[in-house]
């Protein structure tokens, strides 16, 4: 709204714009109700125009653009660190997506688990044959012990009285010997014997072991086994 109030009537310009103000002052003489009602014109103005007040409102104006562009600054630097850290933790997202070069990919991962699945089936097949090694190895064990029980049973004498018992005790173990594949060369005087023959009915192979003092009995009895169990 402007400050000041419409000029009368009576101080308005008629003249053409052609004409400047010194000529139509020059011109037209003012009465002295002319001249009071300018006067009171200028006493209502007056007071309203105060330059000191038009300057501090300027100067509050200036200082209120101000605190509004700090304040502007001061979110907009808050948004920027806040797309920042975003910024960071999607980065950090995206790299903890990613596949680790240690780790092996898709198809790296199901070759090994056929493969793990293969040997787990060729387990299971190995100790299925260990298991069925082992209840064989339980019956040969209970039929060893039970002819041992009956060769325990028979008596044998060692005098001469009981010459006849002995040597059927003799013949009995020579005969269960043999049956088990075990066959004794006796040497030259017929004394003793010098090698035994192991015949493998697996392997449908024979071994010939020497009978000497050059090895322990443990080692010659424990290499007579081994090879008389061969293929088993």
């Amino acid at each position: 709204m402007s400050t000041f109030a419409a000029v009368p009537a009576q101080f308005r310009q008629s003249a053409s714009p052609e004409r400047s103000f010194s000529e139509v002052n020059q011109s037209q003489e003012f009465s002295e109700d002319q001249w009071r009602a300018l006067a009171k014109i200028v006493r209502d103005v007056g007071p309203t125009l105060s330059p000191d007040e038009e300057l501090g409102d300027l100067a509050a104006a200036e200082a209120a653009v101000n605190a509004k562009d700090y304040e502007r600054g001061v979110i907009v630097d808050k948004l920027r660190d806040e797309l920042r850290e975003l910024t960071r933790q999607f980065e950090q997202a995206s790299s903890a997506a990613q596949r680790p070069p240690s780790h092996p990919s898709a198809a790296e991962h199901d070759a090994q688990v056929r493969s793990l699945e293969h040997q787990q089936v060729s387990t299971a097949k190995q100790l299925n044959e260990e298991q069925s090694l082992v209840s064989k190895r339980e019956l040969e064990l209970g039929k060893l012990k039970n002819e041992k029980e009956e060769l325990d049973s028979i008596q044998v004498g060692e005098n001469k009285e009981n010459d006849d018992e002995w040597l059927n005790g003799k013949v009995i173990r020579l005969k269960m010997l043999s049956d088990a594949g075990f066959t004794f060369v006796p040497s030259k005087d017929g004394k003793s014997a010098n090698k035994i023959l192991i015949r493998n009915d697996l392997k449908n192979d024979v071994h010939s072991v020497p009978l000497d003092s050059s090895r322990s009995k443990v080692y010659t009895a424990n290499y007579i086994w081994n090879l008389a169990s061969e293929g088993c």
